[in-house]
């Protein structure tokens, strides 16, 4: 235990680890008074795009009331404000009300909880059936930024992944970054058209698809001819095989994921997003990757693939 001493007053500071029942029962009057009602979670987050008076709180809580009917709903707002004033989530202000430190930080999180928790339930029985163990944990702690994407499935339709592969890439206009284990013919064309016109590319397999595309007729000269160019660039990971695969471009992300039963890429069902927030959790996971990547040229790509044999 530390003493600080301010004026005549000593303040004891415990640095004894406390329960997470106790962490629980110190946060439960505060969780509960803000997840019981949805009107003071409407106007935190109302607060938390920036600093709001009552009227302001009041459209932002109640955007499809009548104009006429708004002065009515006036007291319970200030109700909520008042709760979140009383937590300390919410200070006063000269023009109205705004987060406070702590409001900024517990906001935040719920924010993400609420995010998440959305996320897991919205397709339970996906993220129930395949693997996210790969993913690693520092990404898996920012999932809230995928909050926004679509399942697209279509059982019927063995080609949907490499469809919508395709239909990224075409799109694309600045870069494109590609994780994956299996690459095809049909994409791969795409792929490398938009090398030969200057986008910026980045493509990352494992050591199989480095033979692959080294040794195999349709792939090798057509890979080979690509290192020379300056925007091109191919990355190993050491991962046998890649458990998961993603298409990045400025405009949308597609992942796929293992499916637990079969052990394999599942080819039917792609997660899918053009929102700014999981585009760019995307290319933080696939820069992260990239940087444990061992670079492959048409001078070294032997080695690499002999290596660990």
């Amino acid at each position: 235990m530390r003493i600080s001493k301010r004026g005549n007053k000593s303040i004891k500071y415990s640095n004894t680890q406390e329960s997470l029942i106790e962490h629980y029962k110190l946060a439960k009057p505060t969780l509960q008074s803000i997840f019981r009602s949805e009107l003071v979670l409407k106007s935190m987050f109302a607060i938390r795009e920036g600093e709001k008076d009552i009227q302001a709180i009041l459209d932002s809580v109640y955007p499809d009331v009548p104009a006429k009917d708004k002065p009515a709903k006036r007291p319970a707002v200030y109700g909520a404000v008042n709760t979140l004033i009383r937590y300390r989530i919410v200070n006063k202000s000269e023009a109205g009300f705004v987060l406070s430190e702590i409001g900024e930080v517990v906001s935040g999180q719920i924010y993400s909880l609420i995010k998440l928790t959305g996320l897991f339930r919205r397709y339970r029985d996906f993220w129930l059936e395949h693997e996210l163990k790969y993913i690693p944990p520092v990404f898996l702690s920012k999932f809230h930024k995928l909050a926004d994407v679509s399942l697209i499935y279509d059982p019927s339709d063995p080609y949907l992944s490499r469809k919508l592969t395709i239909q990224g890439i075409r799109a694309a206009e600045e870069r494109i970054y590609a994780l994956t284990s299996a690459i095809e013919p049909e994409w791969s064309i795409e792929y490398l058209k938009k090398v030969e016109q200057g986008i910026e590319a980045r493509l990352l397999i494992n050591k199989d698809m480095v033979r692959q595309l080294m040794t195999k007729k349709g792939f090798k000269e057509k890979t080979k001819k690509r290192f020379s160019y300056p925007n091109y660039e191919i990355r190993m990971l050491e991962l046998e095989p890649i458990p998961f695969a993603m298409l990045l471009t400025e405009k949308v992300i597609l992942i796929g994921l293992y499916e637990k039963s079969s052990k394999s890429l599942d080819f039917f069902k792609v997660l899918s997003s053009e929102g700014s927030e999981a585009i760019e959790w995307g290319y933080e996971l696939f820069n992260y990757l990239w940087e444990r990547g061992e670079t492959v040229t048409s001078e070294n790509w032997r080695i690499i693939i002999e290596q660990g044999k």
